[in-house]
């Protein structure tokens, strides 16, 4: 009995240790931002130990692909200050709506105009281009070459063995859709790469980790998550621009208008574009893109030296979202 009696003090302390663990997962401690981040989750995460580092700031993130990410500001919700990644024309989207706030962030005077909205709603942070992501093993035991244009992608030998980011949740889903279609594809032909889709990711920077696992032989996504990956047996990834063309993201970033920490918000937007938020990403070995005119091996410098690659029309991109993502729902089955 006397026994029972002395473990009750240690079972109390464990209860409430258990307890305070659960508040704090459950329920965030207080922080000078909260961020909406549609990039890859280590760079989400290494912009969240430099800005504490560089700006003081603890910022809590959450990671959503961009089409999810534009779902949640439309429920009007509050949680967020700051969204950064994904496809500028889904910021352009945003902006139209009125779910941005307009801010004037000194390190933008370094962004090359085309990459910044004219009245300060969303800025370029980092660019990347789409790519076909390509397991050299799986081709082995294919009967079939690997690809370097996008209608490569229509062969039978193919089917079940790409991977690729839904429309309906991933901007670089979108974004593919209409880079085929820029690159003269028909309707048809799409149709029926998406067909030779074995299961559609929720988020853009997923496929290329399906490919290196060997569920897959290539899939279509953004280079610099292909890059630094390798097959089972240790083969680095080939990457491959389509030869038909291909586009290129400018991933930007805007301050959430329903937001409560305007701000640090805007501390955190101007750091980003600064030298050392463009480089961030390289601290975990991600090479996106730098927009910023200032920094070594940025988009301009990028886009002088090679050919093929051009940019999504916007005006295009606004105009034919919902027919693209009715048509993609009906293609695939898959719910908006």
């Amino acid at each position: 009995m006397f026994a029972k009696w002395l473990r009750l003090p240690a079972i109390i302390v464990v209860a409430i240790v258990s307890a305070t663990t659960m508040y704090r997962t459950l329920i965030p401690q207080n922080t000078d931002l909260t961020i909406m981040c549609s990039n890859d989750a280590t760079v989400c995460e290494q912009w969240k130990l430099d800005i504490r580092r560089e700006l003081g700031l603890d910022v809590r993130y959450v990671s959503l692909p961009t089409q999810e990410a534009l779902k949640r500001l439309q429920t009007g919700s509050r949680e967020f200050d700051l969204w950064v990644g994904g496809p500028s024309e889904n910021y352009r989207f945003a902006a139209r709506l009125g779910l941005l706030d307009a801010t004037n962030p000194p390190a933008a005077t370094t962004i090359p105009a085309e990459f910044q909205d004219p009245h300060g709603y969303w800025f370029g942070v980092y660019a990347s281009i789409l790519s076909l992501c390509i397991n050299p093993d799986a081709f082995q035991n294919l009967s079939t070459d690997m690809p370097t244009t996008w209608r490569d992608l229509l062969r039978p030998e193919l089917n079940g063995w790409v991977s690729a980011p839904s429309p309906l949740t991933s901007g670089t889903g979108y974004a593919i859709l209409l880079s085929m279609q820029s690159a003269g594809l028909e309707p048809a032909e799409i149709q029926n790469i998406i067909r030779n889709i074995d299961r559609f990711t929720r988020s853009g920077n997923a496929p290329s980790d399906v490919v290196a696992h060997g569920e897959a032989a290539v899939a279509i996504s953004y280079e610099p998550y292909c890059q630094n990956k390798t097959t089972r047996a240790g083969a680095p990834l080939t990457i491959t621009y389509p030869s038909e063309g291909t586009s290129f993201e400018i991933a930007s970033g805007g301050i959430v208008a329903q937001g409560s920490n305007k701000a640090a918000a805007r501390i955190v937007m101007n750091w980003l574009l600064s030298p050392s938020g463009q480089t961030s990403a390289r601290r975990v070995g991600l090479p996106q893109i730098p927009t910023n005119s200032a920094v070594a091996g940025n988009i301009t410098e990028v886009l002088a030296t090679t050919h093929g690659i051009t940019a999504i029309r916007p005006d295009l991109a606004d105009a034919e979202r919902e027919r693209w993502m009715t048509w993609f729902a009906n293609t695939t089955g898959e719910r908006p």
